[in-house]
């Protein structure tokens, strides 16, 4: 029977909106806290939260008891207040991230449906949140997706000064720039800086943009909201963090390789790609408009706002996926307002389509790459794989792969539409099936050798490892260093026989072991 008028107005008006409420909450929300904390960025994160709550010193961050000025504290005070919410577990610490992220995707539908049109607005928002990137922060324990909301408030708020030119837009700015501030440092302001300048710049505004950038007022809140943290840390710690914060972790980040993660001059080329999977077709298409840009000042802004952060972290010494997604804002919006530039269903899948594939042949893909891996340690975690990539994780990406190939045959949708669908499909796959298995065979043997060492009362030291996962789940600071006889250590089971004198095994999986020194 066919459906009645009514009904097709309902869902005319509503679904939308209904499927991007679906796509932020398989997103961001659903089975939230299946994987454990990964490490290093999430260990480190929820260690340091966990030591700041029990020492109660909400100034200065610790991790296994040293000072960690890697980032400010505003990330640390949301995650105190998701585990008074829910518990000292992984939703619990990361329930800022997954906020956040849901009001980032909000704030994108809103400001393409005010700018442009409602259709555009809700394109934007599933695209957001159905990117692979997003996804991945939207779910951290981390400070970025905090970062990329603050970033979006920020932009949007320069933006509606620029138009409107009333003094409370750039008040706001002074403000989400503050947090934003507070969250990761300087990047916070740096990028809005650069993005309105670059405006300025081309359409001949610079003294307009010099009056707003000096604004009394503006600086009186910036300083108000940001400035009392930033002055009790130096009154407490002084030159330390200076050195260790602004000279150790921002500037040297730009200009050395930290932590191993340096990259070339077209690194970001292919991270475009792929962090915005499964709508990188799009991304593609929408790249091609870039000529036109100058015709519309909001679309300008977008693309300088974009093109600043791809050319300022590819010329960084320190290079990470989710840089990019510090200019990835304006791509959605972007992408959603050229949606119609998709016109082949088989081009606009066909990333989607090779991701599930991938994703679905994974166990035969690594039981095919088993008995090639010769380092001895990746043998030692392969080995738990067969567990996390059972049944079910096949029969979650089995029906993934299906659904998005029957897309293909599904005519009556324009490609955009189809290509919505495959967002969601793909995210469903992700937050049940990939998410999860991932984490349980690199993180699932740290988790359970701590809970172990917790229940059995154990003294433990970390040795030539370094994944403050661990004293999280074991509940108390781990030191790095070599165990003394008695003491049990925590490394990599490869590295056992490197110690000195000699142990005994007390719990090995994943190629991770606790063991007892003996005398």
């Amino acid at each position: 029977m066919p459906k009645s008028l009514p009904e097709l107005s309902f869902w005319r008006r509503r679904g939308p909106l209904l499927l991007l409420a679906a796509a932020v909450g398989m997103g961001f929300f659903a089975n939230l806290g299946e994987a454990p904390l990964f490490d290093r960025d999430e260990g480190a994160f929820s260690e340091a939260t966990r030591e700041m709550v029990e020492s109660g010193n909400y100034i200065s961050t610790t991790l296994n008891g040293e000072p960690r000025y890697d980032k400010p504290i505003l990330t640390y005070y949301f995650q105190a207040v998701g585990v008074s919410i829910l518990g000292w577990n992984e939703q619990g610490l990361r329930l800022h991230s997954a906020l956040a992220a849901m009001l980032w995707v909000l704030l994108v539908w809103a400001f393409a449906r005010r700018e442009w049109d409602d259709t555009t607005g809700w394109v934007a928002g599933v695209l957001t949140a159905t990117s692979l990137w997003v996804m991945v922060i939207g779910r951290a324990a981390t400070a970025d997706a905090l970062l990329n909301l603050f970033l979006a408030l920020t932009l949007f708020d320069l933006y509606r000064f620029w138009k409107q030119r009333r003094r409370a837009p750039l008040y706001r700015v002074f403000f989400w720039a503050s947090l934003g501030f507070l969250t990761k440092g300087p990047i916070a302001v740096a990028i809005p800086l650069a993005a309105a300048f670059f405006l300025a710049l081309v359409r001949g505004q610079l003294v307009r943009y010099l009056k707003a950038v000096f604004s009394p007022v503006g600086w009186a809140i910036f300083f108000c909201v940001a400035g009392p943290w930033y002055w009790a840390i130096y009154a407490r710690d002084g030159q330390a963090f200076i050195d260790g914060f602004f000279l150790g972790h921002n500037l040297s980040r730009f200009a050395d390789t930290m932590e191993g993660h340096g990259g070339v001059l077209f690194y970001f080329v292919p991270v475009a790609l792929l962090i915005v999977l499964p709508h990188t077709t799009l991304l593609l298409k929408t790249l091609g408009r870039i000529r036109k840009a100058t015709k519309s000042d909001l679309e300008l802004f977008l693309w300088l706002w974009f093109g600043f952060v791809f050319l300022f972290f590819s010329v960084s010494s320190t290079q990470l996926p989710h840089y990019l997604l510090y200019g990835a804002t304006p791509l959605f919006l972007l992408m959603a307002r050229y949606r119609a530039e998709l016109k082949s269903r088989f081009l606009a899948l066909l990333p989607a389509v090779f991701l599930a594939a991938f994703i679905f042949f994974l166990p035969w893909i690594w039981e095919v790459a088993e008995p090639r891996v010769t380092d001895e340690f990746t043998k030692a975690i392969m080995t738990v794989a067969p567990e996390a990539l059972g049944w079910e994780y096949r029969l979650w990406t089995g029906v993934g792969l299906a659904s998005v190939v029957a897309l293909l045959f599904l005519k009556r949708w324009k490609p955009w539409q189809h290509l919505m669908a495959a967002g969601l499909v793909i995210s469903t796959v992700l937050a049940f099936a990939l998410f999860p298995a991932y984490g349980h065979i690199q993180q699932g043997p740290t988790k359970e050798a701590a809970h172990l060492a917790r229940a059995e009362g154990w003294d433990v030291v970390m040795w030539r490892l370094d994944m403050p996962s661990f004293a999280l789940y074991y509940g108390d600071i781990t030191p790095l260093r070599a165990p003394e006889p008695g003491e049990v250590v925590f490394t990599r089971v490869t590295r056992l026989d490197r110690l000195e004198i000699p142990t005994e095994v007390l719990f090995q999986k994943g190629g991770i072991v606790l063991a007892r020194a003996l005398e």
